[in-house]
């Protein structure tokens, strides 16, 4: 997995949430389990979001893991169009954490 193909992601998640960069968020990251503790191994993130570090890693939204497993976290979050212009109304927005494990590999690596 790479920047080109990651890059190529997001830009087919905005086509399908029908938003712009400015109304969105897009986090792909990969986290693996070692001796119990959780730790990122890379992440892709799209401005606002920062690169996932293992500081701030959301354990909550997890399942259970063996050691030496790891997975590919994807974050996203669209902010959708307001409904009229003349009676603003507050707009909530819509998050989403998924996680994917690989199927026949312990790992996804990157190659950038």
């Amino acid at each position: 997995m790479d920047n080109a193909f990651l890059k190529t992601t997001h830009e087919l998640f905005l086509k399908i949430a029908a938003r712009d960069s400015a109304h969105s968020k897009f986090r792909v990251s990969r986290v693996k389990k070692d001796a119990g503790k959780f730790t990122v191994q890379w992440s892709y993130a799209v401005s606002p979001l920062a690169s996932l570090t293992t500081a701030a890693f959301p354990i909550e939204h997890l399942p259970l893991l063996s050691d030496g497993d790891s997975l590919i976290l994807v974050e996203t979050e669209v902010t959708p169009p307001a409904i009229n212009t003349f009676r603003p109304m507050e707009v909530a927005n819509y998050s989403n954490t998924q996680f994917a494990r690989p199927r026949f590999t312990a790992a996804v690596a990157t190659t950038n």
